[in-house]
């Protein structure tokens, strides 16, 4: 088994972000699997101990990234774990036509086109990050990563009673559209409350009062966890068109309790992929989540008495 470096900005003691909490489960999760996998941050990363490594290294947030470290890391075996549109400068697609940015806007493309695999998290993530880089080596994980712990406290607020009250998640980041939120209430004349930045533990139980959450990303998500949180608390959505877990087909069946073991399910699915690109496995196409285009002649038995909802996606 290969040692792993894991190269990242921050870690998930430093920033209570998404990414980083994705990052974290990542690390544990193969961890457990037998890989010994160290931390590194990117800013205090060297060239000379990439140079002199034999690990398979995964990059997640790399703004701390020397470009010299990038291109020595071109020189070794190594994944993205994309996060936050880092191949753009704006790092939002969302102005442009179709995702597509204009060629000046691209950056980076060096870096995720000699690596081994683009993880991406969402269909719509994908598709955005391999047409604006014309890249064939972007897999589609479908799915962010969640903890143990934090989907026990998930399950444990599934059937909280509902307040037929809106709410907003209150945040200093002017890109979560806090703000927006707001001021789509006020002018439905509908009552709202606020959330105040809190953890997770926290966060869940009051979410999981309200009958809707408003929230306007004001750019791409790459997932929005947010989003897939408050359908599995029931709570309904109201939102823009930039969740990238819209664009997943199970998004829109599934919710509540399915939803959740859904989830649960992926994650498998999520860290037995990334296990065997780290391991050395070449066949790409064994990755990508595609349909396949080839018929044949053949009859297959589906056992879906346990989880129904996985009768389509099986099919």
């Amino acid at each position: 088994m290969r040692n792993i470096t894991f190269i990242a900005d921050f870690y998930a003691e430093e920033v209570a972000g998404g990414g980083e909490l994705a990052n974290e489960v990542l690390i544990r999760s193969l961890e457990k699997r037998g890989l010994s996998v160290g931390r590194v941050k990117s800013q205090q990363t060297t060239v000379s101990e990439i140079a002199q490594s034999d690990d398979f290294f995964i990059v997640a947030n790399f703004i701390g990234l020397s470009e010299e470290c990038r291109e020595s890391l071109i020189e070794k075996d190594y994944a993205i774990f994309e996060h936050d549109h880092k191949y753009l400068k704006t790092r939002d697609p969302s102005p442009f036509p179709n995702y597509l940015a204009t060629e000046d806007q691209i950056i980076n493309k060096g870096f995720y086109q000699k690596a081994k695999a683009v993880f991406c998290q969402s269909n719509v993530h994908a598709r955005v990050v391999s047409e604006n880089l014309l890249i064939d080596n972007v897999i589609n994980l479908g799915c962010s990563l969640w903890s143990d712990e934090h989907l026990k406290v998930l399950r444990d607020n599934l059937n909280t009673p509902k307040k037929k009250r809106k709410v907003v998640i209150a945040s200093n980041n002017l890109i979560k559209g806090s703000m927006q939120a707001e001021a789509f209430c006020v002018k439905i004349k509908n009552d709202y409350d606020l959330i105040q930045p809190c953890t997770f533990d926290d966060l869940i139980p009051q979410l999981a009062q309200y009958e809707s959450l408003v929230f306007f990303s004001q750019v791409l998500e790459t997932f929005c966890r947010l989003a897939v949180e408050a359908r599995i608390l029931g709570c309904k959505l109201i939102t823009n068109g930039n969740n990238g877990c819209a664009s997943e087909n199970w998004f829109g069946e599934l919710e509540g309790e399915q939803l959740l073991e859904f989830v649960i399910d992926r994650k498998q699915e999520i860290i037995d992929t990334v296990f065997s690109v780290a391991e050395g496995s070449s066949d790409r196409s064994f990755y990508r989540r595609e349909e396949s285009k080839q018929t044949a002649p053949i009859t297959v038995i589906l056992n879906s008495y346990r989880r129904p909802y996985n009768l389509k996606r099986q099919i």
